[in-house]
């Protein structure tokens, strides 16, 4: 038989022809309804649409809370800014405090000043100057004025430019003790009773500024104003205060 020209062919035709499996092919015979895109159900419509809007909804939830986030960040750094101010002016006022006990320490420290001499004090005085009143009667007993507080005071006066002191009446020289004896105190080992009224010759005009922006005046206006002692500063047209008597100790600011 002659063989026909294409038939090299012929299997090229019959698996183009049979491309598919034969189970499929009858399968597909069998339900032509397969053959076709099944629809997209109502469930899974529902789906994306709940989907969506609750992509929606946390999306204008978080637009909505940046503006308050941020003036929420805002006042805290605020806050935080003024705690930092308050700490640091607190550190400031403890600064200041500290200078001012030490220079109550210093004072403390410091024994009366010679401003003209032994002899100088033995000489009686008389001439315009401050009258200053202490007085603890009403103070609690743990207030109570004592030796020290009046060295601080002889100190600052001073200081303040006093040119004479006297205490009840005794002049305050350079070398005048004023002590505690039980509970009195003592200048040159003589009681003192209340009120302590110190007499200062000296500028009535610059005298009680002075002594104000010293240590010892810092202290009687602390225990003025934080218990029941009395400290008045008055200018007087007159003052006159004694010579003093010979000294026989140092006038120690230490108790």
């Amino acid at each position: 038989m002659k063989q026909r020209p294409d038939a090299s062919m012929d299997l090229l035709r019959e698996v183009r022809s049979q491309a598919l499996d034969q189970g499929y092919q009858e399968y597909q015979d069998r339900h032509p309804a397969s053959r076709k895109r099944r629809p997209i159900g109502v469930a899974s419509v529902v789906i994306l649409l709940v989907t969506g809007v609750l992509i929606g909804i946390a999306w204008r939830s978080t637009a909505a809370r940046a503006p308050l986030d941020a003036r929420e960040r805002k006042n805290l750094v605020s806050h935080v800014q003024s705690a930092q101010a308050h700490e640091s002016a607190q550190h400031g006022e403890l600064a200041k405090l500290r200078a001012s006990v030490d220079a109550m320490k210093a004072a403390a420290s410091t024994p009366i000043d010679d401003k003209a001499g032994q002899d100088s004090a033995m000489i009686p005085m008389t001439g315009p100057g401050v009258k200053v009143v202490l007085n603890d009667t009403d103070a609690a007993p743990e207030d109570e004025l004592g030796d020290a507080d009046l060295r601080k005071l002889v100190n600052a006066l001073w200081q303040s430019g006093a040119e004479a002191v006297a205490i009840n009446g005794h002049r305050i020289g350079p070398r005048t003790a004023i002590r505690s004896a039980g509970s009195a105190i003592t200048v040159d080992y003589v009681s003192l009773s209340q009120p302590y009224i110190i007499e200062v010759i000296g500028s009535p005009q610059t005298i009680p500024a002075k002594l104000a922006d010293t240590s010892g005046g810092r202290w009687m206006a602390y225990l003025r104003d934080n218990s029941s002692i009395t400290y008045t500063v008055a200018t007087m047209d007159r003052v006159s205060v004694p010579g003093s008597k010979a000294s026989v100790s140092h006038a120690s600011p230490h108790r």
